[in-house]
């Protein structure tokens, strides 16, 4: 379990986030959503050490977050940021190949299992025929796919997810959905993600978290408690009808028309 306990920080004098508290368990699937600046990413960083709050902190089974070491923590969490560039020819194997050694180094390159390992996750995120293309030359959501292989392939017991989706299209939007609501159920990976698809958020996640413009915790609770009109309307300023679709059973989050 992950507990993050009155989490705070601040960038200058800029407060980002403000007595964050919650706790995540093994097999779980979050979601964090909020406005562009409430401190969605930075939440992210925190909670992989990657920087020292300000007030309380991120608690993990091995100890606190950020007085772990970045080779320790490469043992428990696996990362997807937002999409950046990737200049280097590497192939696509070879760049999903890197996540075995993101925990487990060696000279001797990587082992049999671990090979099988990356065709597996080749395969899951229905880039297989791409193995042998070069990741300079990949479109934005074939690379966002390729960056989740790689993430996989560090085979962590929890993945920190930055808008994985935001690059796809409809199909893969939903086969990569799928397969993250099928780890946490099969395999029980713990998943944390940001995102801004408030209907695929509710779709998967066991709960949701919330935050305002000012990183502040607006709700936190399961997708029917967190997605009510008025927090939408607090957290983003918009006037939204929240309703179940019943041929689907899904929520459904519909905005006022813009005319």
């Amino acid at each position: 379990m992950i507990h993050v306990e009155g989490l705070s920080f601040s960038y200058g004098d800029e407060a980002i986030l403000q007595q964050t508290n919650f706790h995540v368990y093994p097999g779980e699937l979050l979601t964090i959503l909020g406005p562009n600046g409430a401190g969605k990413s930075t939440l992210l960083r925190l909670l992989r050490g990657r920087l020292r709050p300000d007030g309380g902190c991120v608690k993990w089974r091995d100890g606190i977050a950020h007085q772990l070491s970045r080779a320790h923590m490469a043992t428990l969490v696996a990362v997807l940021p937002q999409l950046s560039a990737q200049p280097f020819a590497f192939s696509v194997r070879e760049m999903v190949s890197m996540g075995c050694f993101a925990a487990n180094s060696s000279i001797w390159g990587i082992s049999d299992e671990q090979k099988a390992v990356v065709e597996r996750t080749l395969k899951q995120t229905d880039i297989a025929h791409l193995a042998n293309r070069a990741v300079c030359d990949l479109s934005g959501g074939e690379l966002q796919r390729v960056l989740l292989a790689r993430a996989l392939a560090q085979q962590t017991p929890v993945l920190l997810l930055d808008e994985v989706t935001s690059q796809l299209d409809l199909g893969h939007t939903r086969s990569i959905a799928k397969l993250l609501y099928c780890l946490c159920r099969a395999e029980r990976k713990t998943i944390i993600q940001v995102s801004h698809d408030m209907e695929l958020a509710a779709e998967i996640s066991q709960r949701i978290l919330l935050l305002d413009s000012r990183g502040e915790t607006l709700a936190l609770g399961t997708p029917s408690q967190v997605l009510t009109a008025a927090n939408i309307a607090a957290a983003f300023g918009v006037q939204v009808k929240v309703e179940i679709d019943n041929n689907y059973n899904a929520l459904r989050v519909n905005p006022a028309p813009i005319r």
